[in-house]
């Protein structure tokens, strides 16, 4: 009995550490606030968690009607961790600024792609993602990624 006890306890300890990531949940892409050059027609984020970290899905029609579906998984300590689904990236690290906010950076063979700081409002309702893009001839540009939480 005690230790059934002890690992509800220990349960719902993890489960609310989690809940207490505000980075957590479903998101869906408001068109309008962004500014993204190759805007999807629509998408979906599903942020799910995982130790001191967590993984990020994606599923979405792109621009030229195309459905997708794009995965990454990454721990707040800044390690590179594979990313699947995106042909321009193929691994991603991310480390935390602060409880609402981290940074994220994607590469591809080795170059640095993307750079991103992501930010959660204080009410928790909107994900802002903005960062600097290269595109494959090296040419960056600036994008603004906005999600509400579903």
């Amino acid at each position: 009995m005690k230790k059934a006890m002890l690992l509800l306890t220990v349960l719902g300890l993890v489960g609310w550490a989690w809940a207490a990531d505000p980075f957590i949940g479903s998101w869906k892409l408001n068109l309008a606030k962004s500014k993204v050059e190759n805007m999807p027609k629509n998408e979906i984020m599903v942020i799910t968690p995982q130790e001191n970290g967590f993984k990020t899905s994606f599923e979405g029609v792109d621009g030229k009607g195309k459905a997708f579906h794009d995965e990454w998984a990454a721990t707040y300590d800044g390690k590179e961790h594979p990313r699947v689904g995106n042909p321009n990236e193929d691994v991603i690290s991310m480390k935390k600024i602060d409880s609402n906010a981290i940074t994220v950076v994607a590469k591809k063979a080795g170059k640095e792609v993307s750079s991103w700081r992501v930010v959660i409002s204080k009410d928790g309702k909107t994900q802002t993602a903005v960062g600097k893009v290269k595109d494959s001839k090296g040419q960056e540009t600036s994008e603004t990624w906005v999600y509400e939480k579903q």
